[in-house]
């Protein structure tokens, strides 16, 4: 009597499609993340210059547009406080709305000179 060679059911196909999906979504939040880090840094700086340029005596708008770069032209938003300049970034993401969720602000205090 010969021994029956098991039959494969291609569970082995399935487990590594199912690998391979898990592996590229985690790549895509990693990814995510690397540019919502970006977008915050990018926020920090519009924020210092507009900062400064409260001090000189200039509009924060300027600034903060000069020191964003050109995709994030239409992607920011900016806050003028009493003392303070705060800038709000939306990340580039695949998804649009996850964008608008994942969004990153710095601000920056100002000492205003007395006139």
């Amino acid at each position: 009597m010969g021994r029956s060679r098991p039959r494969c059911s291609g569970q082995a196909t399935v487990e590594a499609v199912a690998g391979v999906a898990v592996l590229l979504f985690a790549g895509l939040v990693a990814f995510q993340l690397l540019l919502v880090g970006h977008a915050h840094q990018l926020a920090e700086g519009a924020a210092q210059a507009g900062a400064v340029a409260v001090v000189r005596g200039e509009p924060a708008s300027a600034a903060v547009e000069d020191a964003l770069p050109e995709w994030a032209s239409r992607r920011y938003s900016l806050g003028r406080l009493p003392g303070a300049v705060r800038v709000s970034v939306r990340p580039p993401s695949p998804v649009g709305r996850i964008s608008r969720l994942l969004e990153v602000s710095s601000t920056a205090w100002v000492r205003e000179a007395p006139r």
